[in-house]
């Protein structure tokens, strides 16, 4: 096996272990739901609006602490969706999300 094909499988395996984690959190998120009975919050960001957020956020750290925080300036226009749904409606979106994610493990396995 040469090394372009090891360094493939690699990256597949790091990408696969990424989207177990994935599917760890939607499992722990779809139990919690399961035990409680209220509502959930759907929130949804858009990659364009976190970048154009990070960007405007000014990073200061200090050396000899290794403390690392961040000051956003405000930002006027809204950067999301957050929406309150039943929990029976939030275990249906986290169901589509797993089945993506298990989709996505399929894909990597077969690039293999």
């Amino acid at each position: 096996m040469n090394i372009e094909k090891m360094k493939e499988i690699s990256e597949a395996y790091e990408r696969i272990q990424s989207i177990n984690n994935d599917i760890l959190s939607i499992q722990a998120a779809a139990e919690r739901l399961l035990d409680s009975n209220s509502s959930a919050w759907i929130a949804i960001d858009l990659e364009d609006d976190l970048i154009n957020q990070a960007n405007l956020s000014n990073w200061q750290t200090t050396m000899s602490g290794n403390i690392f925080f961040t000051t956003q300036e405000k930002i006027d226009e809204d950067m999301g969706l957050s929406i309150e749904v039943p929990n029976l409606v939030a275990i249906e979106i986290l169901g589509v999300l797993l089945r993506h994610k298990q989709k996505l493990i399929s894909n990597e396995n077969n690039n293999i």
